[in-house]
């Protein structure tokens, strides 16, 4: 019976750090895209 919640807890962990591997990405993909917007305005608005 440990064995077995031994290996539910590893599969959990496993999917616990995908998700918060895809959090940070898709989080420093947001960052990207609101620079490269603030870029953008900065640029448009000195000419």
């Amino acid at each position: 019976m440990k064995e077995v919640l031994k290996s539910i807890m590893g599969f959990v962990a496993i999917i616990l750090v995908g998700l918060a591997g895809v959090t940070v990405s898709n989080v420093m993909k947001l960052g990207e895209m609101n620079a490269l917007i603030i870029t953008v305005d900065n640029v448009t608005s000195t000419r």
